[in-house]
């Protein structure tokens, strides 16, 4: 297995992208990082039912006289800002691997850190916290902290090693995030960095990690790595064994992919990102197709990921939401 290769940016790079990005929106400064939550302020949201811990100052009176049911008390809740926590999760599976032991080429988990990197670099620029966390991969099993300023640094590498070097979850040993997710601040953003190829329990598992994140005033980003460009330019040129893909039969042997062969591969990847892509058709959820180069090749992809990493900045918000 290579290691894990320096990012294609540098900091002054990125630095550029963010002022760039910034421009795009019409919140700037400090605003731009703010998130709603509910809590104290002026601003009223709705009224509710009274439950045992609300202060009492809130129960609204003629409220509960005219529309509250018997022995039902009406309070005014509010919404304040703060900024946002960012939460960075990274999907561990087998199909993020591929590649990996191929110097010249890029693997999804690769390009999926180097993201992090890049967003850890911004968020140490912005004074936000945040957490990095694994979908499935034993290396999840830790707690998420959430760092600041010069903290992130060491926190990635951290984080980036472990994944790297551990092992592709199987059946049981996929481990759940449920727990760290329903502790989030109502004002977070997490960010899910994966491919769309996790099926059955592990497809479940994701759909309600992506419920999770985005509850309440949370909002979730799911950025899809989509490398069947650069595959395919691969089964193409290269003499492989092609597995089983969605419901295809699993051919034997070593063998040169036909037209026909790449276009059942082809429909069936995309039925199964259709798939994902209804099940995130929900408010509070951002979702970002990064498509990888038509090239194979490291020059290619690390020149492809600095194009598109402003894009995913833009259609993620973190800078500030349209309309």
């Amino acid at each position: 297995m290579i290691s894990l290769r320096p990012n294609p940016f540098d900091p002054a790079m990125l630095d550029d992208i963010c002022v760039k990005a910034r421009k795009a929106f019409a919140t700037s400064g400090s605003g731009a990082f703010l998130r709603r939550k509910l809590g104290q302020s002026l601003e009223y949201r709705e009224h509710r039912s009274y439950v045992f811990g609300d202060d009492v100052r809130h129960i609204d009176w003629r409220a509960s006289l005219r529309h509250g049911g018997p022995d039902e008390f009406l309070v005014r809740s509010f919404e304040a800002e703060e900024q946002f926590q960012l939460l960075v999760i990274v999907d561990g599976s087998a199909t993020m691997r591929a590649g990996m032991e191929d110097p010249h080429r890029v693997s999804k988990l690769e390009a999926a850190l180097w993201i992090c990197e890049a967003l850890g670099h911004i968020a140490g620029n912005e004074a936000i916290g945040i957490g990095f966390a694994s979908l499935g991969a034993s290396s999840s099993r830790d707690r998420v902290s959430f760092v600041q300023g010069g903290q992130i640094g060491e926190a990635f590498a951290h984080f980036s090693q472990g994944l790297w070097t551990s092992k592709a979850p199987e059946g049981s040993e996929e481990v759940s995030i449920g727990s760290e997710l329903s502790r989030l601040k109502q004002s977070s953003v997490t960010i899910f960095i994966t491919d769309f190829y996790r099926t059955n329990t592990a497809q479940a598992a994701f759909e309600e990690a992506i419920q999770l994140a985005s509850r309440g005033y949370r909002q979730a980003v799911v950025c899809e790595l989509n490398s069947w460009p650069t595959e395919r330019a691969i089964l193409r040129e290269d003499i492989v064994s092609l597995g089983a893909v969605g419901a295809a039969a699993e051919r034997s042997g070593a063998f040169q992919a036909s037209g026909p062969d790449l276009t059942a591969a082809e429909d069936a990847i995309q039925a199964q990102r259709d798939g994902y892509a209804q099940a995130l058709n929900r408010g509070g959820v951002v979702h970002f197709a990064w498509d990888f180069p038509d090239r194979p090749g490291f020059d290619a992809m690390a020149e492809g990921f600095r194009l598109r990493f402003h894009d995913f900045l833009l259609a993620s918000e973190l800078f500030g939401r349209v309309g």
